[in-house]
């Protein structure tokens, strides 16, 4: 949760309406707000491999990403981020089924090069590609990609282990959670820096508009 509270100097309160300051400061939280939401959404997609759209969204259309606005009463402008460890299947996963040369493998799944059906040299390497932070391919041992049902949702695809020798149970394999995401690198320090950069312009235009108006 990352809030946004502003004190109006005494001098203006003094000069001003009451009623006008109160419109202005809300009208301010709320834009630079967004402002400061979409600055969070783009530096956790320069550094995640993910898409700004799954980011921001369930599979069955559910925000991660509120604001609560600020009103005449409450000059509190809020962004709460929310979710459960989203799915690797968000970040670009690919099954290798095994490598036209052994000794070779390493670098091929270091460079995520590993795909399509090749010729084995002893028993074939399962597993699954995925690119979580941009420019690191990780390799998943033993894992496969996988459609399951989803309850009213339909179908959802996954990276899977199996929970033992047999085919069944199987076990989604998950990254940390949307929050997580948000409170790792210098997030929260950008987020900070679109408030302290962009609220006094914008609440000077919001209280020339409402004196204009007024």
């Amino acid at each position: 949760m990352f809030k946004i509270q502003i004190k109006v100097d005494e001098d203006l309160k003094r000069l001003l309406d009451p009623a006008t300051i109160q419109k202005a400061t809300a009208s301010a939280l709320n834009k630079v707000m967004n402002q400061a939401k979409a600055a969070a959404v783009n530096a956790v997609t320069d550094r995640w491999n993910i898409k700004k759209s799954d980011l921001t969204t369930t599979g069955t259309g559910k925000a991660r990403l509120k604001i609560t606005r600020a009103t005449w009463e409450s000059q509190v402008a809020t962004l709460n981020i929310s979710g459960r460890p989203l799915s690797l299947s968000l970040f670009a996963p690919r099954q290798v089924i095994g490598a036209t040369v052994r000794s070779r493998l390493g670098n091929a799944i270091k460079t995520g090069k590993v795909t399509g059906r090749m010729k084995k040299a002893g028993p074939i390497p399962q597993g699954v590609l995925v690119q979580l932070l941009k420019g690191q391919t990780t390799y998943l041992h033993k894992s496969f990609l996988a459609s399951v049902r989803a309850g009213n949702a339909g179908n959802h695809i996954g990276v899977f282990n199996r929970m033992g020798k047999s085919r069944l149970p199987i076990l989604e394999k998950r990254l940390i959670s949307v929050p997580s995401m948000f409170a790792k690198g210098n997030i929260i320090q950008e987020v900070e820096k679109v408030v302290n950069e962009k609220f006094d312009g914008i609440f000077r235009h919001e209280l020339d508009y409402y004196l204009k108006r007024g």
